[in-house]
């Protein structure tokens, strides 16, 4: 009689371990299924930051440089690489943008957005009372370093001067710090003509530009005509990014942010990063926890009910289509950024039912369901998870336990085949508190302020998989069974003898609370098993960071001689 192991599975901690399938493991961690065999994982590779922050809880890496803080929830958006900065929430109650140097990878803060000046200017000149004389009244703005302007300061008081009549403008406020603003614009009115039907002229007034003041200079000397005059003010209606906001993202296929506040939703002007119009608030029913983008969609994950919001139209005019999914699965983790994470098939969050999937047609599917149930999920601490997906790995990491669940497979469905192991050894040093995937298709992880690269490092971590008890009687497995072809390992004897494909690999063979017989397996010979005496269960275990091919135990050297 033998039993043959031909591939391995993982963990299944909401079935009972008598109900456990064929080839599900009491133990799986640190340990590679997706090849049916047991493997490693590398080691993790240290990423070299600049300066480092030992008490840092999240990061973002901007090109070649890694910027770190000591903020659980900084929440970072890039915009395009061209850009020339990024930007974030979390930090302060304000929207930021970060400048990196690409040399020291020190990194600069300014305040998104240009606010409007609060007083306004004063305009002295000659009085003129002749008929030709043009009643003047002044405006100014404020300009950052990226030529984003604020809204128009309060109008002057009224002069009357002839055209060309040199006119000097005070009273122009010096802006607030944070900015990066660097200079005022100078408008005044001026009334000029518009045909109104080809017959009949109308007058149009409006503010047009004349000229610009450099900080720390708050005056400005006006002396051009008003065939000098620039084009008219633009930026009546811009609107800072409101104080507060939060979960800041970037809308797929324009250059537009989105972010969030209590329970409202604030978007950007496409390509104006710095205004955040009216027209685009948007108030949900329940307070916003989470905030993910992908496709030209907002996932919003609540208190309640997520949602999903369709911004694609780029007609006003139109109302925004609002999805919820008409089912309470409330968001219960906000630990960290990575509390909730978008992956090629919708986003990703923690609810008290267990890990959620939300997809882009605003449909739910509990991820975890097969491998959790309700009361298992509540006992790893989900209110502390942190997510990462990494070639169709998903990473469940809490302040109690670090998991990989394999959904490479069909993340809308059942999922078949795919796996679940720990993490234990792997993170031995401490459980990550933040973890990114870059563009590049590399997975980023903050462990314990030191930044580093997930499955990069010159060493093999050593895995551990132990078997289900092995019994007698027939192990048909359980409903929640992974399916395979192998035949039921129920045994009613005791193997004698072993055969074991691998390099090297630690085989240990017990039947609790005692280990009955641990041996370093090097080639692919059978070899027999001391007396163990007869019980009614036993379990092996292989421990390493060589391949494991299969695992044969039989009742002889010539039952498991021909391996699988």
């Amino acid at each position: 009689m033998k039993a043959v192991f031909s591939s391995f599975g993982g963990i299944v901690p909401r079935l009972s371990e008598h109900s456990l399938g064929n080839l599900n493991a009491r133990v799986a961690d640190t340990v590679k299924l997706r090849n049916g065999r047991l493997e490693p994982w590398r080691s993790l590779c240290p990423f070299p930051v600049n300066p480092p922050l030992p008490t840092a809880k999240s990061f973002h890496v901007h090109g070649c440089c890694s910027v770190l803080w000591e903020e659980n929830a900084v929440q970072a958006a890039e915009v395009h690489p061209d850009w020339g900065r990024f930007y974030i929430t979390g930090r302060t109650n304000r929207l930021e943008a970060v400048e990196v140097d690409p040399c020291t990878c020190k990194p600069e803060y300014y305040y998104v957005g240009v606010p409007a000046p609060l007083t306004p200017p004063v305009a002295s000149g000659p009085e003129m009372c002749s008929r030709i004389a043009d009643a003047r009244s002044y405006v100014y703005t404020y300009e950052n370093k990226w030529h984003e302007e604020s809204a128009p300061s309060p109008a002057s008081n009224i002069v009357r001067v002839d055209d060309g009549t040199t006119v000097l403008v005070t009273g122009i406020a010096l802006p607030p710090e944070g900015y990066g603003i660097v200079k005022a614009v100078i408008y005044r009115a001026s009334t000029g003509y518009q045909n109104a039907d080809g017959k009949k002229q109308t007058p149009l007034t409006d503010y047009l530009w004349v000229g610009e003041v450099e900080f720390p200079s708050t005056t400005f000397t006006d002396d051009i005509t008003i065939s000098g005059l620039g084009p008219a003010i633009e930026t009546e209606t811009v609107r800072e990014p409101p104080k507060g906001l939060q979960n800041v993202c970037k809308v797929d296929g324009i250059t537009q942010l989105a972010g969030t506040k209590g329970n409202m939703v604030f978007r950007s002007e496409n390509f104006q990063l710095h205004n955040w119009p009216v027209k685009f608030d948007l108030t949900l029913k329940s307070n916003i926890v989470h905030m993910q983008c992908l496709d030209q969609k907002l996932y919003v994950t609540t208190d309640t009910i997520p949602y999903v919001i369709d911004v694609s139209s780029c007609d006003d005019t139109k109302c925004v289509p609002v999805m919820d999914v008409q089912l309470n699965l409330p968001d219960i983790s906000c630990v960290s950024d990575s509390s909730s994470i978008i992956t090629p098939f919708g986003m990703i969050y923690s609810s008290r039912m267990g890990v959620v999937l939300i997809s882009p047609d605003a449909k739910w599917h509990i991820l975890t369901a097969r491998w959790f149930s309700e009361d298992d999920w509540l006992k790893v601490a989900p209110e502390t998870a942190r997510f990462g997906y990494w070639e169709g790995y998903l990473f469940i990491i809490t302040d109690r336990v670090s998991f990989l669940l394999d959904i490479n497979g069909d993340p809308y469905g059942d999922m078949k085949m795919a796996e679940l192991t720990t993490l234990q050894h792997y993170f031995r040093d401490g459980a990550p508190s933040d973890l990114h995937l870059q563009p590049n298709g590399e997975m980023f992880i903050l462990q314990n302020g030191e930044l580093f690269l997930w499955n990069k490092g010159s060493v093999w971590e050593k895995f551990f998989w132990e078997s289900k008890a092995i019994t007698g009687g027939l192990d048909a497995g359980a409903s929640g069974a992974i399916p395979d072809a192998t035949q039921p390992v129920g045994t009613t004897w005791t193997p004698a003898s072993a055969k074991i494909k691998t390099a090297l690999t630690e085989f240990t063979l017990s039947s609790p609370p005692h280990t009955r017989f641990t041996r370093m397996v090097h080639d692919e010979k059978p070899f027999r098993l001391p007396r163990i005496g007869r019980h009614t269960y036993f379990y092996f275990s292989c421990s390493g960071t060589e391949p494991v091919e299969y695992v044969t135990l039989g009742s002889s050297n010539f039952t498991v001689a021909g391996g699988v």
